[in-house]
């Protein structure tokens, strides 16, 4: 943001996305906004100005080569929303991992639960799992509930430390 004018339809006023936005001021008065619907986030850092007194005319900054393509997407994602007042379904970032962590949730569920690791690969995986000899017969399966159960604990001793509530 600098003090040189601008035309009023390139300023950019915060209130016309209270419903989006949350904002902190650290201690060398950077604020650090947020914009999300609840299932994306894009931050603005505004350094040297205030978006809380009215309409202000931005200016972006990137540093970095290798770090700049995902800043130039957030900085996309910022400006579709400035322009249409939501983001395009096109430009909500995916999470690849989130099928992974669903599972490791359900595990986790069942660890708390009591599950043994044969009932929570029956549950897993209904009719791939032998109904004798499961260990034997369903090796494959058997390593990858071990695995998943491993992960589930590891991240069940922090749970708001790892990717299940971030």
């Amino acid at each position: 943001m600098t003090g040189r004018r601008a035309a009023s339809s390139d300023l950019f006023d915060i209130r016309d996305f209270a419903s989006f936005v949350s904002v902190e001021i650290d201690a060398s008065q950077t604020e650090h906004w947020l914009f999300s619907d609840g299932h994306w986030i894009v931050r603005l850092d505004v350094h040297g100005g205030s978006l809380l007194g009215g309409p202000a005319r931005l200016e972006y900054q990137l540093s970095g080569v290798r770090s700049a393509k995902p800043k130039l997407e957030a900085l996309r994602q910022l400006l579709a929303l400035f322009e249409n007042g939501r983001l395009p379904r096109s430009m909500i970032p995916r999470e690849q991992r989130a099928a992974r962590w669903i599972m490791e949730l359900r595990i986790g569920d069942a660890i708390l639960a009591g599950a043994s690791e044969q009932e929570i690969a029956r549950e897993l995986f209904p009719d791939a799992i032998a109904p004798k000899r499961w260990r034997r017969e369903n090796s494959s399966h058997r390593l990858r509930v071990q695995r998943l159960v491993r992960t589930a604990r590891s991240r069940l001793s922090d749970p708001l430390g790892g990717p299940w509530f971030q």
